[in-house]
């Protein structure tokens, strides 16, 4: 950000804001898309606007879950980009759709996760306060639960990362 800031050509859009990169567009309803210039741990939300039959048109596809749902206008998801391949179905001729999608990393979720609180401040607070200290103690737990059974979910390099 603090190089965007520098120049006259490029400024980001949302300073001081989590999210790095935002891009409004209409959705290509041909390829499925991947965002192979997305690293696999920055999550994308994406707020789908316009005028369409969202029980008839405007769904997304994602191809590596095998999955389709309707997305009404002002629908936001959120889905881990750099991983998955993404389609949105088309919407009539007379109809629009736009894609407001903005990226931020997933470390975002660990400091929202930890209350707000970033390591060094969550270590200082919990030596402090029983309730901090309870609080990062149940979040240690937790990730230290996923870290022993995330490699049970994954056998093979193809099931975590598709072409």
């Amino acid at each position: 950000m603090a190089e965007l800031e520098g120049r006259k050509i490029a400024a980001p859009e949302f300073s001081g804001s989590a999210f790095s990169t935002t891009e409004i567009h209409l959705p290509k309803p041909t390829d499925p898309e991947k965002r192979w210039e997305v690293r696999f741990d920055t999550l994308e939300v994406i707020t789908v606007l316009g005028r369409y039959d969202s029980n008839r048109r405007g769904h997304v596809i994602l191809w590596d879950d095998d999955s389709i749902f309707p997305l009404a206008p002002g629908t936001t998801i959120l889905i881990p980009t750099g991983t998955k391949r993404v389609l949105f179905l088309p919407v009539a001729a007379d109809e629009k759709q736009f894609l407001f999608r903005q990226y931020f990393h997933s470390s975002i979720l660990r400091w929202i996760e930890k209350g707000g609180y970033s390591d060094s401040t969550a270590d200082r607070e919990a030596a402090t306060s029983e309730e901090v200290a309870a609080g990062l103690a149940a979040w240690e737990a937790e990730r230290s639960r996923r870290a022993r059974t995330s490699p049970k979910l994954f056998s093979k390099l193809s099931d975590v990362y598709t072409l």
